[in-house]
């Protein structure tokens, strides 16, 4: 085998607050134990996907490149069926997320 038989496409980082606990560097810059481990498994891409932010996405993407990694920029995003001012209604029932993911440029 190559590389991977599959890819990650779900991945929050220390961006996705309270959430996620992947870093993408170390100290120094350099890609972080967690990317290391997916360039070892041979994994031919991996996506990122924090929650409602794109804060890490272009540390995430050289930390990617850097091992050969190709990477996928997306978001967990949230989804209500009002405005954010709406406060009438139970939460737990407007709690959607939909997982978006950019294959190129203008998706970004």
């Amino acid at each position: 085998m190559s590389h991977a038989e599959f890819v990650h496409l779900h991945n929050h980082t220390e961006y996705s607050l309270l959430d996620g606990a992947a870093r993408l560097t170390d100290e120094k810059g350099n890609p972080s134990e967690f990317i290391k481990a997916m360039a070892a498994a041979k994994f031919p891409a991996l996506a990122v996907t924090d929650h409602g932010n794109l804060y890490g996405a272009i540390e995430f993407y050289q930390a990617c490149t850097d091992v050969g990694i190709n990477p996928i920029i997306g978001m967990e995003a949230y989804i209500s069926p009002g405005s954010r001012l709406d406060r009438a209604g139970n939460p737990s029932e407007a709690s959607y997320h939909i997982t978006l993911l950019s294959t190129n440029e203008t998706g970004y």
